[in-house]
């Protein structure tokens, strides 16, 4: 787990750990992004000099169509970045099939999600869905605000990121 004071922060540093250490060209996102999660991805992008594409909605929908964001991921993608559900629209994207669909054309390709908005609502499978991040606010729990909160995979958590040094990382049995 990765705490920070919101979930935004949190975002920001994943993004940041993902873009600065892993290899690639490019990184993908989609337009409905919350700014937390879509302003570190334009941030990282243009500091590094990675392409950021970026993946259309669906007027019809209101939601982001899988194939729209399989279509930008390459073997030159780095990250991946994309919302469980949207606080714009209140579509629930399809992440079971993006995120099948994107590790088919690239199986090491890190994967972050914002899950703020759909955490209090609906679950969340990492056997179905095998991402690398996802944050979420106590505060939509009806907690405290001033607590963001990351899970992080064991990939994930090796990566440089603000932790302590000297706390080694603890194994998933």
């Amino acid at each position: 787990m990765f705490t920070a004071l919101t979930a935004s922060e949190a975002m920001f540093d994943l993004v940041r750990a993902v873009a600065e250490n892993v290899g690639g060209t490019n990184m993908v996102t989609t337009v409905l992004e919350h700014p937390s999660a879509y302003d570190p991805m334009v941030l990282y992008a243009d500091r590094l000099g990675k392409e950021l594409r970026i993946a259309r909605s669906n007027p019809v929908t209101g939601g982001v169509d899988v194939e729209e964001i399989i279509r930008l991921v390459d073997k030159d993608t780095c990250l991946l970045n994309v919302m469980f559900a949207s606080n714009i629209s209140g579509a629930i994207f399809d992440l079971e099939a993006i995120v099948a669909k994107a590790r088919a054309i690239k199986p090491d390709l890190f994967i972050l999600v914002d899950a703020v908005q759909h955490a209090p609502h609906g679950v969340m499978d990492l056997k179905k869905t095998p991402v690398d991040a996802i944050t979420f606010a106590p505060y939509k729990f009806f907690g405290s605000r001033g607590s963001g909160i990351a899970w992080l995979s064991e990939r994930m958590a090796v990566l440089p990121h603000h932790k302590l040094a000297a706390k080694p990382v603890r194994r998933a049995d």
